[in-house]
């Protein structure tokens, strides 16, 4: 049983190597999704290069991609338990590069199928929290 720094166990499914339980767990849904007809194509692992000013900067791995049938289009989904500033940075140069909203699953929620997400636009971005403003101090110039 092999851990990771986040504490998540490997998994193996169909043969394949999961860095987490709750990874291979939505593997095992969208199989079945593609099975239903739902979905088709799964990808596992699809790769995005972040390229900017013409030159390479890194990559983004995403755990999930598919095309959702009723929307006619591919989706990106990403397993997370620990929403990290590298994958958070990641995630918006996906989105400004490539238009591509990934998709959290987060490992405590149900799936959020992308079926789920049609009525929200591009992609299921989470709704941004209520920024709360410093109380304006006299004297401060504000």
């Amino acid at each position: 049983m092999t851990r990771n720094k986040f504490g998540a166990i490997k998994t193996t499914i169909d043969g394949i190597t999961f860095d987490s339980r709750a990874e291979g767990r939505r593997y095992t849904q969208l199989k079945l999704m593609e099975r239903a007809g739902e979905i088709e194509a799964i990808e596992l692992q699809p790769r995005f290069d972040l390229i900017v000013n013409g030159k390479k900067c890194g990559f983004y791995k995403a755990d999930f991609g598919y095309i959702d049938k009723a929307l006619r289009q591919r989706v990106i989904e990403d397993v997370k338990g620990v929403a990290t500033p590298i994958y958070r940075l990641k995630k918006k140069l996906v989105a400004a590069i490539y238009g591509v909203n990934v998709i959290e699953i987060s490992k405590n929620s149900q799936p959020a199928a992308a079926s789920e997400a049609r009525g929200r636009g591009r992609g299921s971005q989470r709704a941004p929290s209520p920024r709360t403003q410093s109380p304006v101090r006299p004297g401060s110039g504000r």
